[in-house]
């Protein structure tokens, strides 16, 4: 089995998700075309990376570099001089269609748009008018939390994104609504299920992350810092309706130490100055190894996130796994997972008072903390297990690389040989070019 995934390099979902097919001695490469990229995410641990710059690659990772066979862009580097995006971009479109001409993979498999879609899918709709308007194999769609309600539906972005889901043969989601959203979006292939798109949980491995004791013990409390506001904001995130909530809680904070994490610029000088003015212990978090977010999420009593669009959110799992109480805002896809007042508290993602309410509650409540813990690690432990989360992702695997969802049984070596062209398409290999990589976690 090969698989060929279409990923930003350096997200921690994408590598989650791979990691659990280490062991399978399936061929997994991992594509990218961000110029000039970001890296490869430290938490890799198998496969081969397909990126413009593969250098400090993790252990158990091969790569090469998508510049190879583009003599401009190794006369550039030659002179000590970087290749501008278009010439990154279209050494990248050439490399990808030399792996399907060549050596076409039994799926390929594209894991989010959001934050990839210009380079990533139209990368492959490119491709795909180049072989002739199809793709040699079966391509498989994950849509991850923001992708169809809010990327896809920006008026910028509609008509790409109904031409590529019209080509989609088979979809993942990780919540219903995306499901319904694919379907209005033109998507006719096969629904494969849902799946969380980092992959599942091992509550036991992680067990060792956790604080021992009672949640309602600790003395912490885990904000994710991604928010609207600023320059450099995040178009889902709304951390100031939580910071402005701890304002209006601030003596009942006294004695918790705050973490946050990912902070924009706006929410940095926000927490600090909250945590002056009104002698709170904020702390703005680095960023992290995921062994060490798991430690932060493990002593910590809530965990809160608000954001007005997503699917199922990592932190959210990991708020649950670990044994802290949800506050999150209250989303459809949530609704999936939280009950407010039993599992977790909801609240509007930009009600300052109703998020001060449930922040109350959290800090007071410990009864329902304890009770929380219990009900969300057996909820993890039933529905996003590891083990059963591989065993799901193998099996579609295998369905997907059988048949092409809209076309019938067809073999995979006929689909192989009919796209196979001589050994000698495009330009000889050479060496692999070097590039800068950016740790990545959270």
């Amino acid at each position: 089995m090969r698989i060929l995934f279409c990923i930003q390099a350096s997200a921690l979902h994408a590598a989650r998700w791979i990691n659990q097919l280490a062991d399978t001695g399936w061929e997994l490469d991992i594509f990218e075309n961000i110029p000039p990229g970001h890296g490869v995410c430290p938490e890799l641990r198998c496969g081969r990376v397909h990126v413009a710059y593969p250098r400090g690659l993790p252990a158990g990772v091969d790569g090469e570099s998508v510049l190879k066979s583009s003599w401009p862009c190794r006369l550039l580097i030659a002179m000590g001089r970087l290749p501008g995006n278009a010439l990154v971009t279209g050494a990248a479109d050439s490399h990808l269609e030399r792996i399907l001409r060549v050596s076409p993979p039994d799926c390929i498999h594209l894991l989010g748009l959001g934050v990839n879609w210009l380079d990533q899918s139209a990368t492959l709709m490119r491709v795909r008018e180049r072989l002739g308007g199809g793709l040699p194999c079966p391509l498989v769609y994950s849509s991850w939390g923001t992708d169809l309600e809010v990327f896809a539906s920006d008026p910028a972005n509609r008509d790409a994104a109904r031409h590529f889901l019209s080509a989609v043969d088979c979809l993942i989601t990780e919540c219903e609504r995306d499901h319904r959203l694919a379907v209005e979006f033109g998507f006719r292939g096969k629904f494969l299920g849902r799946f969380p798109a980092f992959g599942g949980t091992d509550v036991e491995k992680h067990r060792v992350c956790r604080l021992p004791g009672p949640s309602s013990g600790r003395r912490a409390i885990v904000l994710k810092g991604r928010d609207a506001s600023g320059a450099k904001g995040d178009p889902i995130g709304r951390a100031m309706t939580a910071l402005r909530a701890m304002g209006e809680c601030a003596d009942e904070l006294r004695g918790y130490r705050v973490a946050v994490l990912q902070a924009t610029p706006q929410i940095e000088e926000e927490a600090r100055v909250l945590g002056v003015s009104r002698g709170l212990d904020i702390r703005i978090m680095p960023r992290m190894s995921y062994e060490h977010l798991l430690r932060l999420m493990g002593s910590a009593r809530i965990v809160m996130s608000m954001t007005v669009n997503d699917g199922l959110p990592s932190i959210l799992v990991e708020a649950m796994a670990m044994g802290a109480l949800p506050v999150h805002s209250d989303l459809e896809p949530v609704r999936e997972w939280v009950t407010d007042g039993v599992n977790g508290l909801l609240v509007p993602a930009e009600d300052v008072s109703a998020t001060a309410v449930a922040l109350r509650r959290a800090l007071k409540d410990d009864a329902l903390v304890d009770r929380a813990a219990e009900t969300n690690e057996r909820l993890v432990r039933e529905k996003l297990d590891y083990s059963d989360v591989r065993r799901r992702a193998i099996e579609m695997y295998e369905r997907v690389a059988g048949k092409i969802s809209r076309g019938g049984a067809e073999d995979a070596e006929k689909r192989r040989e009919r796209r196979r062209e001589p050994e000698s398409y495009g330009f000889h290999a050479q060496a692999s070019m070097d590039g800068g990589c950016e740790r990545q976690a959270g």
